[in-house]
């Protein structure tokens, strides 16, 4: 039986990394980053510049199946060792990265950790996300092997929570640039 992904171990995780110069998190929507043939190296370099300006641990929330393949993706940008990332695995029309990046900003906000999210995207049709997000595989730092079924006992679920991705409120949004 799959384990379902649990933000309250994720939280406890994030909040490890937290320390001076330290104080939140900057979680990038990868997709629109990497997706973007002629400006993905600048929003890469942007991104990491703005991180340590704001003082913001970097987290890389995308579709790609590893660590190793993003780098490849961009070898311009240097990616540091440590970055935190998320990757979801499936459908790649269905799969729910938005819902993700929305549902870790709000659980971030709730526990009073500082957070921005850094797009392209505005997110303002997600009252019709309902048909289009589903539960898909998940890989990250802590369980980063590329999961390649739903049924393993060993893959990790994310289960997007519809409402409360439709009813946040994101006040900390950044436009990749």
């Amino acid at each position: 039986m799959p384990v379902i992904f649990d933000f309250k171990v994720i939280v406890s995780w994030l909040k490890t990394h937290l320390n001076n110069p330290i104080k939140g998190f900057a979680i990038l929507d990868g997709e629109n980053a990497i997706m973007n043939k002629s400006k993905k190296v600048s929003y890469m370099t942007n991104f990491m510049t703005d991180c340590k300006t704001y003082n913001l641990k970097p987290i890389i929330v995308g579709k790609v199946s590893d660590i190793k393949r993003l780098r490849k993706r961009i070898p311009e940008v240097e990616i540091p060792d440590d970055v935190i990332y998320f990757f979801l695995h499936g459908n790649n029309k269905k799969c729910p990265d938005d819902a993700f990046i929305i549902e870790l900003y709000n659980v971030l906000k709730s526990e009073s950790i500082e957070s921005k999210i850094f797009t392209t995207d505005k997110f303002s049709n997600r009252k019709n996300w309902g048909d289009k997000v589903y539960s898909t595989m998940i890989s990250y730092n802590l369980y980063p092997t590329r999961p390649r079924t739903h049924t393993d006992e060993k893959t990790i679920i994310y289960k997007p929570n519809l409402k409360m991705i439709i009813d946040s409120d994101i006040k900390d949004k950044v436009e990749l640039r």
